[in-house]
């Protein structure tokens, strides 16, 4: 965010699993329809159109269906307790195994 006013990191089906603002920009989510397979590139689409410096993340994925989640856990099995701390904190307290 040093160098862009907007950083976004888009999914493979279109959305993003990201969103990274210097300052509010409530155009960017009230005009913008969400839940669409577009969403990512018309948000970046708006923000150069409101002259915003933007950055785009590697895509990536995010968690919306069961298959999801269990490519989290797999990633989560296959790396240290450091990383997604919070995600790891979340499947404990919903008892939700690591594995599913």
């Amino acid at each position: 965010l040093n160098q862009a006013d907007v950083v976004l990191g888009p999914c493979a089906d279109g959305g993003y699993y990201l969103i990274g603002l210097t300052r509010p920009q409530p155009r960017l989510l009230r005009e913008v329809p969400m839940s669409t397979p577009t969403v990512a590139q018309e948000t970046l689409a708006l923000a150069r159109r409101m002259e915003l410096k933007t950055a785009v993340l590697p895509i990536w994925y995010d968690v919306d269906t069961v298959a999801e989640l269990r490519q989290l856990t797999v990633e989560l099995q296959t790396t240290g307790p450091a990383v997604a701390p919070h995600s790891r904190r979340f499947l404990a307290r919903h008892s939700l195994p690591v594995d599913i």
